[in-house]
């Protein structure tokens, strides 16, 4: 593959600089005479300006900030459109999130990122709206610019340099139905996570509960469901990947503070129906995968020994008990040695 010289680079990058005012001006132009043409021509030309206007920020310098709000002004007002296709969605959305990683590599792009922030924050409603028409893509779109945003404000939030609405967005997007979607969140989470591992983390268990939460509704299988999930199967899958996430994540949280403010262990009752009860035991079985023992808390050998109890009596039950909460019993108990060790010793 032949590659430039990195001097005529350097010369090609100045050359698009230099010429950045003009293409954006005539991206400007473009859009003020899309109102003359139809419909069909509206799409294809706003959808075309779009990409471009994604690649022309590769140039954009600090001189350029004005012009790149003139944009964004157009951009917002796309997704704000409840009519807006959904081709033309998906590029407005990819030019704002090419605005939103230029506001984190420039610095002097300050005053761009904080309205930036606060017109992504307006994008609420957005979803919202989308929410109630089952607009998936939208969703998907919506999902992708919170997180995105998110990424770049890891630090910021971490440091108290930021209220924590981005959070209250990415989880509500973590919250749908859709694992899909769901899913896209789920970089954000990795992400700061990683940086988060060295601070004091207790401010962000609210979150962090909440997350857990949204990923144990995620994670239940359909109540008609009869026999053990199949490892070839999407549900399969994708619980993986959730067990990949919490794998990773859950060094951050104290599971049992969790499973105590959550009242998880209320959904441990015989009357609970066996698809919520197996989707807290699988939860459950992802965070005993990684450090269910290691928790420092005064209240966990009572946690431990109730969750322990529960699987142990699960033979005794009035009502025959689906065979996916033995299977995934097993796994929790399986997967810690320590788990039997500390039963045992309780015992005598």
């Amino acid at each position: 593959m032949f590659k430039l010289p990195k001097a005529r680079r350097d010369q090609l990058e100045q050359y698009m600089s230099e010429n950045f005012a003009m293409v954006i001006q005539l991206l400007i132009s473009c859009f003020q005479e899309l109102r003359t043409c139809d419909n069909n021509v509206q799409e294809f030309i706003s959808q075309k300006c779009f990409s471009c206007f994604e690649s022309w920020l590769n140039f954009a310098k600090n001189n350029h900030v004005d012009l790149i709000r003139s944009m964004l002004t157009i951009v917002f007002e796309f997704l704000r459109k409840p009519d807006c296709s959904i081709e033309t969605h998906e590029r407005a959305s990819d030019a704002l999130c090419k605005v939103i990683y230029q506001c984190e590599a420039h610095s002097n792009f300050t005053d761009l990122r904080v309205e930036v922030v606060e017109l992504v924050y307006a994008l609420e409603m957005c979803y919202d709206n989308a929410l109630a028409c089952e607009d998936t893509e939208k969703l998907r779109d919506l999902t992708t610019i919170f997180v995105e945003l998110g990424n770049t404000l890891i630090e910021f939030l971490i440091y108290d340099q930021i209220d924590l609405k981005i959070m209250q967005l990415i989880l509500k997007c973590v919250g749908h139905y859709e694992f899909e979607v769901a899913e896209i969140t789920f970089s954000f989470w990795y992400n700061f996570s990683e940086a988060l591992r060295k601070h004091d983390y207790a401010k962000f268990a609210p979150y962090y509960n909440h997350l857990f939460t949204s990923l144990t509704r995620l994670c239940r299988l359909e109540v008609d469901s009869e026999s053990i999930i199949d490892d070839k199967s999407d549900v399969y899958d994708y619980r993986s990947q959730i067990h990949e996430l919490i794998e990773e994540i859950c060094i951050c949280i104290d599971w049992v503070d969790y499973t105590i403010s959550m009242n998880v262990m209320e959904n441990f009752k015989p009357t609970t129906s066996w698809e919520i009860i197996e989707a807290h035991l699988y939860i459950m079985y992802c965070i005993a995968y990684t450090n269910m023992i290691e928790i420092d808390n005064p209240h966990k050998n009572e946690v431990l020994s109730a969750i322990i109890n529960h699987l142990l009596n699960l033979a005794n039950q009035p009502e025959p008990v689906h065979v996916q909460i033995y299977a995934t019993g097993c796994e929790l108990i399986a997967c810690h040695n320590v788990l039997i060790e500390f039963n045992y010793q309780q015992s005598y």
